[in-house]
């Protein structure tokens, strides 16, 4: 096997790791909707707020967050201003984009560093921190944004050996008609 289609393969096992992962946040996304739909009703009609919704939404929110972050890199998707680079040539874009997709994935490659630490001194002191309300240990989710950090590394590192792997950037013509 070449080492161009070695390449490809992990870029689209990446790329499908971090779709299945949008998945996950999507269903995260909606329960925490829920539960803060529900804890605002309790709380202005029957003056019975939820506890715990501040814990559970406090802790979604580093599943939410770099989940879905790594999505956003593996569909291009997220916000550019080309003020400058609209007017220089394709080369010079390439070359921009290597060197900022570069910078990111070194600095996701810290974050995840230091998550990974972070949650193996918890694991070696267990309970470790807890929230507030709920006393739910924080460890699970900080293991959970190491590996959402991580697939943001990887979807960066992509970019960086191929910075035009993505999604075509633009506005699409059928979202302006109304």
């Amino acid at each position: 096997m070449s080492i161009r289609r070695l390449g490809k393969r992990i870029e689209t096992g990446v790329h499908r790791i971090s779709r299945i992962m949008m998945y996950a946040v999507a269903v995260v996304l909606f329960l925490v909707m829920l539960l803060q739909t529900v804890d605002v009703i309790g709380r202005y009609f029957f003056d019975k707020p939820l506890k715990a919704a501040m814990d559970y939404i406090e802790v979604a929110m580093s599943l939410l967050i770099f989940w879905a972050l790594a999505y956003c890199a593996s569909e291009n998707a997220h916000v550019r201003v080309d003020v400058i680079t609209s007017h220089l040539s394709r080369r010079a874009l390439n070359i921009i984009d290597r060197f900022t997709f570069g910078a990111g994935a070194f600095i996701l490659a810290l974050i995840t560093w230091r998550l990974a630490v972070r949650a193996w001194s918890i694991l070696q002191n267990l309970p470790g921190p807890v929230t507030l309300t709920m006393f739910i240990p924080y460890w699970p989710f900080i293991i959970l944004a190491a590996i959402g950090c991580f697939f943001f590394f990887l979807e960066y590192l992509i970019r960086v050996f191929r910075p035009d792997s993505g999604k075509p950037e633009g506005i699409n013509p059928q979202t302006l008609k109304s």
